[in-house]
């Protein structure tokens, strides 16, 4: 199981959040999620991801409150059958210098079983 697609798929269902992609779109929206697996480990039975959400809007106070949904958000994959545990490491402003874009990343300890 690919712990990615399987954030992004929660992520991209919630009627709350705008569109979640694995990949910076090429025509991007407004405001967006992009989800990116970052480090962890991974063993026979579970796997132990990092994951960055980010979280790009318009502004900074809109990045930040989008940031603040996903976390939201994150309380309900927890009850997702092949999540064991999901907690929050950090939420931090972290704007997109090349394109000036806002953005704020919210760092994801998982682990998940197949």
């Amino acid at each position: 199981m690919n712990a990615e697609v399987l954030l992004r798929e929660h992520l991209h269902n919630d009627p709350s959040l705008p569109d979640a992609f694995l990949d910076v779109p090429e025509q991007r929206p407004a405001s967006f999620i992009t989800v990116e697996r970052v480090g962890g480990q991974v063993e026979q039975v579970r796997d132990l991801p990092l994951v960055a959400v980010q979280c790009w809007a318009p502004s900074r106070y809109t990045a930040s409150e989008l940031a603040q949904d996903v976390v939201e958000s994150l309380a309900a994959f927890r009850l997702h059958p092949n999540v064991g545990r999901v907690d929050v490491n950090s939420v931090h402003n972290f704007p997109d210098l090349e394109s000036r874009t806002a953005r704020y990343q919210v760092v994801v300890e998982l682990v998940t079983v197949d």
